[in-house]
């Protein structure tokens, strides 16, 4: 199931309630980037975008981590070396728009 979340930051995350069943909590600013939250309450930020015309997700880490800003960067490079072309999973692990 999916939803979403007007902004996603560490307080929203921790806030997400854990179902029955998975289900992922889009950002409604960062295209593609979200929490997935487990039947088990476990909670993973996630990234999903196209690379070569294929649906790829990325696992960006575990909620609480890293906050959601840092995710957030690690989300931005990883649409960036999609968009190169780079289909790797390490791809775009440089600093991204002054984050770090």
């Amino acid at each position: 199931m999916a939803k979403r979340v007007s902004r996603l930051t560490d307080r929203t995350a921790r806030a997400l309630p854990a179902n029955s069943g998975d289900a992922v909590y889009w950002d409604g600013d960062l295209t593609g980037f979200g929490v997935r939250v487990r039947a088990s309450g476990r909670k993973t930020w996630v990234f999903q975008t196209r690379v070569r015309g294929r649906l790829r997700w990325f696992t960006l880490g575990p909620c609480g981590a890293l906050g959601a800003g840092k995710i957030g960067c690690r989300g931005h490079e990883r649409r960036r070396g999609a968009g190169a072309g780079a289909g790797a999973r390490g791809a775009g692990e440089a600093g991204c728009h002054g984050c770090d």
